[in-house]
């Protein structure tokens, strides 16, 4: 059974692979044909589009091509075949004589041609064709295609102009085979049906054609065409050119057929040699692995299994696993032991952030009415931390019998640290307060003791307001906290008061006191960003305009209710997504005294 199963491992690793070389094989051999097609396609395609277009922009050079065209096409056979550089050097001496200022044939315009006598246009376009047949020879000869030629297409048929050879070939007057002035042969027997003219020049002209050499025969050649324009703009002839591939497209098969057997063979030793590392190297000792493994689930005994893994050496990451897997049943043992008492730590301070949960809430006015026997005005607050303990608070006492003191503040961090610094910020400020003292010169005192030894930089925002009970006269401070939204007119607004920096980060900061008067019935919110921060699944925030249309929505409520509908309209936007500030809130409203 064992062994059956070792086989199947090595299969499931050989076949795959094997599977996957021999298409790798036949992909190859597919693209290095197909690549060796578009590459000798490419190379003969620019070769001949160079010497075509090299011939056609030396027929350009001639001032007057298109005459000289026309007037070889009409006249052909007066025109004496010499293909010779010492006539071609006689006749333009002869022509020089009757033309004034002759340079060279390329050299003469069409006006000059069109003055010309007929026996001095025979003799130009004698030189002409001599010259344009010598330049076609030397441009075959240097770049060696299989075929150049300049001809005119005309009812139908091809008109040669003049054909270039090679040293060894010959032109049909000279003995040869290749054409001259004035042979013609139709033109879909040398070109093609599928190859129509408007297809060889144009600006849209297609790049090269694969036809036959020859009408007769299944050789094929590789063929480009450069339209000659005259001075006008006027086509007069067609140069092509052409390159022979069927002997390199042999050679690409050939070079291919080489490179897939040799890839093959290759491909069948590594397959060998890869089964027999895949035996030694992977499948026996993953093996001896499972089977180690499987005693430890049953014996749980880490000592036997570090001794077993020990003896596997095979000096890759099978033994880096069996190590790692020593490692780990060590550790295993040790861990079991530990998570015992972890678990015990965890309850341990679970029970202690629960009690420090209850220290803080216990440390915040919590019992309300506040002050049963006052009737000069209604307090209501309510702070709910994002993580077991928070740093928000808020706290309200009274001076003396005439100076309610409220107060709401946010440190800057969560958690453990900002409730210890928000124990010490509440204090100082409570402290501080009784002492006397407008609400700035308060913040100004706590300032500078929160700031000495603040390493962790921590720092609290707070609002402070003083309430004069028996004339409604409010002093406060703000020390870079949330704006107030005061009620004096039927509804809330928010008050831009003018804010200072946040206690604890600036030792010389300075604070402003700043006073309004509430009359009977007006009221006061104050809350922390958490608030206004709260954000939906979408995490878009609450913001500030909603809390003001919760505020509006019941502008007389007492301040309880007030908190109640804030918190109702917080909850229902935010719906499932998770609390991630403090949400704390305090609202005031002041009745006045009686008479």
């Amino acid at each position: 059974m064992k062994n059956n199963k070792r086989r199947g491992i090595f299969r499931q690793v050989i076949t795959p692979l094997t599977i996957f070389q021999i298409m790798l094989i036949f992909f190859m051999l597919i693209s290095m044909y197909f690549l060796t097609l578009y590459s000798i396609w490419n190379e003969k395609k620019e070769a001949s589009q160079q010497i075509s277009d090299y011939t056609a922009e030396m027929l350009g050079d001639y001032l007057c091509i298109g005459r000289i065209t026309d007037y070889l096409h009409e006249n052909y056979e007066k025109i004496a075949f010499v293909y010779d550089d010492g006539a071609a050097d006689i006749k333009e001496r002869e022509l020089s004589q009757y033309i004034p200022g002759y340079i060279s044939a390329k050299e003469v315009t069409p006006e000059q041609f069109d003055t010309m006598s007929n026996e001095v246009r025979q003799l130009y376009a004698q030189v002409c064709y001599i010259r344009i047949s010598l330049e076609m020879d030397k441009i075959k000869q240097n770049r060696k295609p299989l075929y150049l030629a300049a001809v005119l297409y005309c009812d139908e048929m091809l008109f040669y102009i003049a054909e270039g050879v090679l040293e060894n070939e010959g032109r049909v007057s000279q003995g040869g085979k290749l054409w001259e002035l004035g042979m013609t042969e139709p033109y879909s027997l040398y070109i093609g049906e599928s190859a129509k003219l408007d297809n060889l020049v144009g600006v849209g002209r297609e790049d090269a054609f694969v036809l036959p050499v020859f009408a007769d025969t299944d050789e094929e050649a590789v063929y480009t065409f450069t339209p000659v324009y005259d001075e006008d703009g006027r086509l007069v002839m067609i140069v092509t050119a052409a390159n022979k591939w069927t002997e390199f497209l042999i050679e690409g098969i050939e070079f291919t057929l080489i490179l897939f057997v040799t890839v093959t063979f290759l491909v069948i030793i590594q397959l060998w040699k890869t089964a027999r590392l895949l035996l030694d190297l992977i499948v026996r000792p993953i093996r001896r692995e499972q089977d180690i493994l499987n005693e430890y689930i049953e014996e749980k005994q880490s000592e036997k299994v570090v001794s077993e893994l020990a003896e596997i050496r095979t000096n890759n990451e099978i033994q880096t696993f069996a190590e790692n897997f020593s490692y780990l049943a060590t550790e295993l043992d040790r861990y079991t032991k530990e998570l015992v008492s972890a678990t015990a730590e965890k309850e341990r301070t679970a029970a202690e952030l629960n009690y420090a949960t209850k220290i803080q809430r216990e440390s915040l006015p919590n019992k309300f009415p506040a002050f049963p026997e006052r009737h000069e005005f209604d307090i209501y607050a309510s702070m709910e931390p994002a993580k077991q303990v928070g740093g928000d608070f808020y706290d309200f006492f009274l001076i003396d019998d005439d100076h309610l003191a409220m107060l709401i503040a946010d440190v800057s961090d969560k958690g453990v640290p900002a409730a210890l610094f928000m124990m010490s910020s509440k204090i100082l400020i409570a402290d501080r307060a009784l002492m006397g003292g407008t609400p700035a010169q308060i913040m100004e005192f706590v300032n500078k003791r929160l700031c000495k030894n603040n390493e962790a930089a921590m720092f609290v925002t707070v609002w402070l307001g003083i309430l004069e009970i028996s004339t409604g006269k409010l002093t406060a401070v703000n020390a870079g906290h949330e704006d107030p939204m005061i009620n004096t007119n039927g509804s809330y607004d928010m008050f831009h008061d003018k804010h200072g920096m946040a206690a604890g980060a600036f030792d010389k900061a300075k604070y402003r006191d700043y006073e309004f008067t509430l009359k009977k019935g007006d009221s006061i919110f104050v809350y922390t960003d958490g608030v206004a921060e709260a954000n939906d699944p979408q995490e878009h925030l609450f913001g500030t305009d909603r809390i003001l249309t919760a505020l509006n929505n019941e502008p007389d409520a007492s301040p309880e209710q007030t908190l109640k509908n804030v918190r109702a309209s917080v909850d229902e936007f935010v719906k499932d997504a998770k609390q991630f500030d403090d949400l704390t809130m305090l609202c005031i409203r002041y009745y006045g005294t009686e008479g």
